[in-house]
């Protein structure tokens, strides 16, 4: 898996009009788990604000396009809850990595709080905890409200 691209120098940032990769993508196996996954995270969070146990406007699978002093690129956020105060930004993956904060940290959370304009925390949600990580705060899916803590882990097995 490549590295994630590392924001530096953000000159600007928007939501892309566009898919930057168009053209049909037929995904098997573990990549079609992990989309499936993703989108099973996206409807219970959904769900949570249908029910008004959630605030905020959830946006999935959005381009964001950008330039740093890099160049211009593109970043997908797996999911993203726009809120009054602040944004909140899950990373799903189906196995516990430590490469998806990287992602959240350096990539995520410069992007959405340069257009926004207003915090950003960063969640891994996953479907299987490989290890403990006794420093990270958990979101606890058995309580209500759901509480979201910047890099957090969500052990999400519904």
């Amino acid at each position: 898996m490549p590295k994630p691209r590392i924001i530096k120098k953000l000159k600007w940032a928007a939501v892309a009009d566009r898919n930057p990769f168009p053209g049909p993508s037929k995904l098997t196996g573990t990549k079609a788990q992990g989309l499936a996954f993703q989108n099973k995270v996206g409807r219970f969070l959904a769900g949570e604000i249908d029910a008004k146990r959630l605030e905020g406007k959830l946006y999935s699978d959005l381009w964001l396009m950008f330039e740093d002093c890099n160049g211009s690129g593109f970043a997908q956020p797996d999911h993203f809850l726009l809120q009054p105060e602040r944004v909140v930004v899950f990373e799903c993956k189906l196995s516990q990595n430590s490469r998806a904060w990287p992602q959240i940290e350096l990539l995520y959370q410069p992007l959405l709080a340069h257009l926004f304009k207003r915090p950003v925390i960063g969640i891994q949600a996953f479907k299987r905890m490989r290890y403990e990580e006794p420093q990270r705060p958990q979101v606890k899916t058995n309580k209500r409200p759901l509480e979201f803590h910047d890099g957090a882990i969500w052990h999400y097995f519904r």
